[in-house]
Formats: C-alpha cells, structure tokens, sequence
C-alpha cells in the first residue's frame, strides 16, 4: 500500500545485503519465504525466482541458523500439503538437509535443539494458524521464540498484516528484507520512476477500494 496516495515515498528498508555479515553468526535466523515462489511443481516455468532461493542459502552459508516459515496448501502444488514433503522439496532446491519441526503447535523442541537434526528447520504450515491472519500478539511470540533476527522475504504479501510479518518483527532485535523483498521493491521503484512512453500499467487483485490510492496516482502518470 502507499500511504496518502503517493507512490513517490517508497519506504527505506533494513536489508540482508546490507546487514553486517559476521553478525549473521550463530544467530537464529527466521525467513519468512513465499511459498508460490519455492513450492511450485518442477514443471512450471520460472519456478522460483533466484534471489528468493539465495536470501537462504546466504544466510546458511553466513553461519546463521536458518528457520523457515511459510504457508502452502494444494493449490501451491498439490503433491506437497504435509511438512514433511515439503521440507524434503526444500532439501532438492536448497541442497541442504531441512528438518520440519513442530516448535508452535506443540512446543515439542526449541529451534536450537531442532538444529542437532538438520541444516535448515522448517516450522508449521501457517495456514493451520488462525493467530497468523489475526497477528495475535502470543503467536507472534510463539514464532519468534528464541529467534534473534528475523528476515522476510515475503514481498507479494507485504501489504497484509500478519503475525509471521508484522508480528514477529516486535520480537527480534533485527528486522531485515532478504535479496528477493530487496529486488521486488527495487523494481517497483524503477516502475514509478520511469519516463517511458507509452507507459501502462495492468492491476490485478481483489479489494480494489484498498487500492484506490495506488491506483489513483498510477492514473496520473499512465497512458493506460
């Protein structure tokens, strides 16, 4: 959403690339990745997009301890609904050996115990969650237990108030936009910035009274 209507003031971000590497060390790490970028089906073209995939590897590669988060469901790719295939699908794309575990529902093993287990741990499918559409303040904290910076990489649904993307940020003493959040708001940018003619813009979505402001100041700068 742009506040008031102007797109001009895009917000500054705290990002991963930017973000002091030897920081990154030992840390607990969640990464709040889109599931319609990393879980589509092998088949389909531009699967994920790189800079999505490499927000995690760096970080691992750093000597960060990543957790990833995320929800899915059959629409996303009807061969993977439980945690366990889709950890295993990570595992392929990522070459890293990701663990599902149940740290929020059951409290069964703390995230840093998870990490005797695997490279990478993967938490619940947040669509089993009502606090996340609520950004209930204790799942929030649920989320973030023993988390120390939190990534989010979740750009298509930066717009939307939810407990793995607003919630949790009050939780961690760092709050960073991975490489994919970076490269989509770096091009949204250029978009409104750019002096090309003709110059068109497509709109697609639903609740388009919440996007009356956007949507009234890309009809001043386009021809379409």
């Amino acid at each position: 959403a742009f506040g008031g209507g102007e797109m001009d003031a895009l917000p500054h971000l705290q990002t991963l690339r930017k973000f002091p590497r030897e920081e990154l060390v030992a840390k607990v790490v969640l990464v709040r990745f889109d599931s319609t970028l990393l879980l589509r089906e092998q088949g389909e073209e531009h699967r994920f997009q790189p800079s999505a995939l490499f927000t995690i590897k760096y970080l691992h590669q750093s000597g960060a301890k990543v957790v990833l988060v995320s929800d899915w469901s059959v629409k996303t790719n009807p061969r993977l609904f439980v945690a366990q295939s889709v950890a295993e699908f990570l595992s392929s794309l990522l070459e890293y050996n990701v663990v599902p575990v149940q740290c929020i529902s059951q409290n069964v093993v703390s995230k840093r115990e998870g990490f005797e287990k695997g490279d990478i741990l993967l938490l619940e499918n947040l669509s089993e969650f009502r606090g996340e559409v609520a950004n209930c303040s204790k799942f929030s904290q649920a989320l973030s237990s023993g988390v120390d910076i939190f990534v989010n990489d979740y750009f298509s649904r930066s717009h939307k108030i939810l407990a793995s993307t607003c919630g949790v940020a009050r939780f961690c003493y760092a709050n960073l936009a991975g490489f994919h959040f970076e490269e989509s708001l770096s091009q949204l940018r250029r978009t409104t910035e750019s002096n090309t003619k003709p110059h068109v813009a497509i709109i697609g979505g639903g609740n388009l009274f919440d996007k009356a402001a956007a949507l009234h100041s890309l009809a001043s700068r386009c021809d379409g």
